[in-house]
């Protein structure tokens, strides 16, 4: 299973860690790291890391580059709590960094950068996404492996401007931090059509590619895994985890969602390894 992560400069760090987390179990190999410009390249290739390192190029959002290029170059370290418009850019770019990793492997699995790789889960999401039978509708391999959470859901309707936006409560909706694709023509269309809803949306300052993706597959007749607590624990809205806790309950990774201090909360679970 190719792993694959989009970062730029601000993320380098926490990218190196994801790195080092996934050289404990001789996982590193399997990552490939698709930079959003020239100067996060360069800072990686200096670090000898033995993974592939790429600049993105624009595929699926070719005919937007000038809207993209500007937010290429940003700096700054953008999450779910220090929110800025080139950090939702990057949202939408790291599903185009998905679709050309797939092309060339045949099976990848999206992660963010800034996960906790407590265990070795890909053997174990690998049975399970080959096992698992329940959400079958033929008998063709599963297509996708989603992480849901629960969020406050934003309705998205990008035939309506006057009410693109309105808050709908409380929602499980898919996890862009932790998502796996089986290569096929299915699979590679699905993400091409979710991808073109990204577009209405470039000046949002918010996580709208969760939200796009999510009311995208709930019309969609496919087979899915529905990734489990135990391969990866994620804070839901009104649920934020300690490192205690997630030390105690010991998942096979931690996505640390509504963090301010990420880097902080990985040191506190003793899974930081950068000098």
């Amino acid at each position: 299973m190719r792993l694959v992560t989009f970062i730029n400069i601000a993320y380098v760090d926490m990218c190196h860690n994801l790195y080092c987390q996934l050289k404990r179990f001789n996982r590193h190999e399997n990552l490939t790291i698709i930079c959003s410009d020239q100067e996060t390249h360069n800072e990686l290739i200096r670090r000898n890391l033995e993974c592939e390192i790429k600049t993105y190029t624009p595929l699926l959002f070719n005919k937007y580059i000038e809207t993209i290029t500007p937010h290429l170059i940003n700096k700054e370290y953008g999450s779910t709590i220090n929110k800025n418009q080139s950090y939702t850019i990057y949202q939408f770019l790291k599903h185009d960094a998905f679709y050309q990793t797939l092309l060339f492997n045949d099976d990848v699995c999206l992660i963010d950068s800034d996960m906790i790789i407590l265990d070795d889960f890909i053997d174990e999401l690998s049975f399970w996404i080959n096992n698992d039978r329940r959400f079958h509708v033929s008998d063709e391999p599963t297509q996708f492996a989603f992480k849901y959470y629960l969020q406050i859901k934003i309705c998205v309707n990008v035939n309506d401007t006057i009410n693109l936006y309105h808050w709908m409560g409380r929602e499980q909706i898919i996890n862009g931090g932790l998502m796996y694709a089986r290569r096929c023509d299915t699979t590679l269309n699905h993400i091409k059509n979710y991808c073109d809803r990204f577009v209405p949306h470039f000046n949002q300052i918010n996580n709208i590619d969760e939200m796009v993706v999510s009311d995208y597959f709930k019309t969609q007749m496919l087979n899915t895994y529905a990734i489990t607590d135990y391969i990866n624990l994620i804070n839901n809205v009104g649920v934020n985890y300690t490192p205690e806790q997630v030390l105690r309950i010991r998942p096979l990774t931690f996505h640390p969602t509504f963090e301010r201090d990420k880097t902080q909360f990985i040191k506190d679970c003793n899974y930081w390894f950068v000098e």
